[in-house]
């Protein structure tokens, strides 16, 4: 129960994450179509710190583009083209990468720019728009749409796999030792019980068969509720203050056994 709390932990943890940088992303988004590069960088920036996406590298590079900051530009671009697999328009972006690298040689080496000419067509993502970027001088700005940053997968609802897990344990252990009570009650049938002179050293065996049988039954029905639960709730959905909270404690006495279950929804 404490792993599937800590992993409950963890997962409601980075969901926050990523809704704060679904956040940023979106503010970045604004600060772009309103031309304020310098806003929309901060927020990428700090979308990427908290999803660590690769898809984020390629709104970096337009903002230090449109910053005039080339060589930033070409930097998070290659890291955008070496760390994301999927790219539609990965050739344009790779002439786009070579043309950057051209102008900061151009730059270094103290040689004037070429005479602009409207070449390089690119096809913008998401959309199907085509645009022609020119890229003339260090201050020539780009206004081809941002790359929207793809949903993260689902995570893996732990809780939910370590609750059928411990069910799982709780039904097995139930089917080992059920079989075992019922055979040692028969051998008892056919001994002492039938003239009804067993002692309790006799029936101690059957009893702690039948013990750990309800015990696993127990732990069984148990563990699939907590499964249910978390399946049903979701690793993340729900605040950490708020979070379900459920205790399994196993019990056995001299008259039978079973389970107490205590939480809070």
């Amino acid at each position: 129960m404490c792993a599937c709390a800590v992993a409950c932990i963890a997962a409601g943890a980075e969901a926050q994450d990523d809704q704060r940088a679904r956040l940023h992303f979106e503010s970045g988004a604004s600060y772009y179509e309103a031309g304020e590069y310098e806003d929309a960088l901060r927020e990428f920036q700090r979308a990427y710190d908290l999803s660590h996406r690769p898809q984020l590298f390629y709104n970096l590079s337009l903002c230090y583009q449109n910053l005039g900051d080339l060589p930033q530009a070409a930097s998070y671009l290659e890291r955008y083209l070496a760390e994301v697999a999927e790219i539609e328009n990965r050739a344009n972006l790779e002439i786009r990468l070579r043309n950057l690298r051209e102008r900061i040689a151009r730059e270094q080496a103290g040689e004037p720019e070429p005479e602009p000419s409207p070449e390089t067509t690119e096809t913008a993502e998401p959309t199907t728009t085509t645009t022609t970027a020119v890229e003339t001088t260090s201050t020539t700005t780009t206004t081809e749409p941002i790359a929207p940053v793809p949903p993260r997968e689902a995570p893996l609802n732990v809780p939910a796999i370590a609750g059928f897990s411990v069910a799982a344990a709780g039904l097995l252990t139930a089917v080992i030792f059920g079989p075992l009570t019922i055979a040692e009650d028969s051998s008892l049938s056919n001994g002492c019980g039938a003239t009804r002179s067993c002692t309790d050293g006799d029936l101690s065996t059957m009893r702690a068969f039948a013990a750990v049988t309800d015990v696993g039954l127990g732990v069984a029905l148990a563990g699939a509720a907590v499964g249910v639960i978390f399946l049903i709730v979701g690793p993340g959905e729900a605040d950490t203050s708020e979070r379900a909270a459920i205790d399994v404690v196993p019990m056995a006495s001299r008259e039978g056994a079973g389970i107490v279950i205590g939480g809070s929804f």
